[in-house]
């Protein structure tokens, strides 16, 4: 069967997303409870729809701000161009002030979640597809991030990512086939299936360091 990673969407948005030929692990499996781009049983409005309401019941209130891993991740950005000097250090050395506004928690985990939900798992092709798709644009709320930024969000935050991408999977699951019966063998599917892509986007990320 043909990778679902290894072709270009074209059908469901303004423009084509690639994907390459990253095939997540929990998809070489014919047990999967999902295919591997839930676009392919929900539309990218309604599967953003819903991740931005599972994110808005989420109690963020206690997470801190993202605007400290923007800057660090915008240091490591000018360290490896070597862009040294007083403009790029101390107070100089923001994000904001260089015109990139920062992208807060909630964005971030709708992000990450589409992406991960439709089988873009390297940070780098996140990046890539928030400069060049109007969906990712929309998650992202057109800020680009940085591939550090989203590296770090993911390990500091992957219990959270996996509850969210969970709820989502059941939601895409229920609009598919409405009377599919929750079970425990089918939450623990669910569960199996986020933890598999999450680690699959580790591992991407890994061999990008």
């Amino acid at each position: 069967m043909e990778s679902h990673a290894s072709q270009t969407r074209t059908r469901r948005g303004n423009q084509p997303i690639a994907l390459h030929d990253h095939s997540c692990p929990a998809h070489s499996k014919s047990g999967s409870p999902l295919p591997g781009d839930l676009r392919d049983w929900i539309q990218p409005w309604e599967l953003i729809s819903c991740l931005e309401h599972v994110v808005n019941e989420l109690d963020l209130s206690a997470m801190p701000s993202q605007d400290l891993e923007r800057e660090r991740a915008y240091g490591q950005l000018s360290w490896g161009m070597k862009l040294t000097g007083s403009s790029f250090i101390g107070h100089r050395a923001s994000p904001v002030r260089c015109g990139l506004p920062s992208l807060n928690c909630s964005r971030l985990f709708c992000l990450l979640g589409f992406s991960y939900s439709i089988g873009v798992f390297a940070s780098h092709e996140i990046v890539r597809n928030c400069r060049s798709d109007n969906w990712f644009r929309n998650c992202s709320g057109g800020t680009i991030p940085f591939r550090n930024e989203l590296v770090l969000f993911r390990r500091r935050h992957r219990a959270r990512l996996e509850e969210i991408l969970v709820r989502v999977f059941n939601q895409a699951l229920a609009c598919a086939d409405p009377e599919t019966l929750d079970s425990s063998e089918l939450t623990q599917a669910l569960f199996d299936e986020a933890k598999e892509r999450l680690d699959f986007a580790r591992h991407l990320d890994s061999c990008d360091e």
